[in-house]
Parts: C-alpha cells; structure tokens; sequence
C-alpha cells in the first residue's frame, strides 16, 4: 500500500488529503483511515482517495483487509 498526502491549513487542524493505492498504483477502494488515539476516521473512495481533518502532529492508521496496516505521521513536509 502507498500512500501519498498533500495538506493544506485550516486554525489548528490540517485537511489531509491523500491517496491509497497498492503496489501497482492502483487506487484502494474501501481502506479505513483512522487518526491514532482519536475517534475521527475515514474510508477512500472509488479512486482510493480521502480528506480527513487532523492536527500537525497525528498519526494516520490506514487498514484495509489483505495489506498490512501502515502509520503516516501527518507533518508540515507534505
């Protein structure tokens, strides 16, 4: 699974938009991605991308059935 974000600024959270997509570069329908320790969670849609709200220093848990769970520390680099 890779996962590329690209964030924009919104007060003190960040829209974190990305995309899921696995070895070959096609999009993963469905993936759960989830803010580590929070509540707040998400799933990618028809083209394996998503938008979720999240603060400078959160860790991204994306899942789906199959792959192996990833972490993405969400920072200011993407």
């Amino acid at each position: 699974m890779v996962l590329s974000i690209s964030l924009s600024t919104l007060a003190q959270k960040k829209a974190v938009n990305g995309v899921v997509t696995d070895q070959l570069k096609d999009p993963i329908i469905g993936a759960t991605v989830l803010i580590k320790g929070a509540k707040e969670g998400t799933v990618t849609d028809i083209n394996g991308r998503f938008t979720i709200q999240a603060a400078s220093n959160a860790t991204l848990v994306i899942s789906f059935i199959g792959y192996e769970s990833q972490e993405i520390k969400v920072t200011n680099r993407y």
